[in-house]
């Protein structure tokens, strides 16, 4: 059940109408910092292990891709020499 501060709450369905949140009431009033000091070193370290991962799954990918392509390449290659 999503709860609102406001008067525009379906009682039987308990949701919020169209165009309001109840997340952003709550946090209206906060301050929100600016992108370049939400940067911390935490988040940049996990940034680049997920990268690090996502980059090996991807090559990995490619490799099991692109080396039977190859064999299957030069294996028709060699039967037309012949």
């Amino acid at each position: 059940m999503v709860t609102n501060t406001g008067d525009n709450v379906d009682p039987e369905l308990g949701v919020v109408a169209a165009g309001e949140s109840s997340t952003e009431n709550a946090f209206k009033d906060e301050y929100v910092p600016p992108w370049h000091k939400q940067i911390t070193l935490r988040a940049m370290f996990t940034g680049f292990i997920v990268s690090v991962v996502f980059n090996f799954i991807v090559c990995k990918l490619n490799l099991n891709w692109c080396y039977p392509f190859s064999q299957c390449c030069c294996w028709t290659l060699g039967i037309r020499r012949n």
